[in-house]
């Protein structure tokens, strides 16, 4: 997967979406069209005083910009100990599943979400199944359904398919009896 980023940050931003790493991706890209942009708009224009500074402008822009997107992929793909941010990420889970269990809600949220931050790729199931959970249990349902699906799309083992779906279905009950005028949980 690292070569394969490299290889595709050769237009800034296609490395960062082989990570996944997709809001990147698009800034990088749209930083460098636009600095392409001005390099054309500096070509074609008719102005021999202002035309060499947009072009000169530009292409150092666009150099910039493909030279700190190339070093991200690198740094993302190459340097980063990604089995230290397992373990930190492991870490994480215990301490918010201890404070799910003792009912501190806040508390496992952000050890959770701390959790997340620590997943490079976006990829952790299990941080996002239990997230899903805290969520539902904090009255999130939307919140909670996205992390659900999240956590299907990315559970290639489906070690949380069964509990996901069971959890899905239930708030979808809860949707469909909101809906008929009941209480949740009348």
């Amino acid at each position: 997967m690292a070569l394969k980023a490299i290889l595709a940050s050769l237009v800034p931003g296609l490395g960062h979406l082989v990570l996944r790493r997709h809001l990147q991706g698009v800034v990088f890209f749209a930083v460098f069209a636009a600095s392409l942009n001005g390099v054309l708009v500096g070509t074609l224009w008719q102005d021999d005083v202002v035309a060499p500074r947009i072009l000169f402008t530009s292409a150092t822009a666009a150099a910039v910009v493909w030279l700190f997107a190339l070093a991200s992929v690198v740094r993302l793909a190459l340097l980063v100990d990604r089995q230290a941010l397992a373990r930190a990420r492991e870490s994480k889970l215990r301490e918010a599943l201890t404070h799910y269990l003792r009912g501190e809600n806040d508390q496992a949220l952000r050890a959770l979400e701390a959790g997340r931050e620590l997943d490079l790729d976006g990829i952790d199931a299990d941080i996002l199944f239990h997230l899903g959970a805290l969520r539902r249990r904090l009255g999130e349902h939307r919140r909670a359904r996205r992390l659900f699906r999240r956590c299907l799309a990315v559970d290639v083992e489906g070690k949380w398919r069964w509990e996901v779906e069971q959890e899905l279905k239930a708030m979808a009950g809860l949707g469909a009896g909101r809906r008929n005028g009941a209480r949740p949980g009348a």
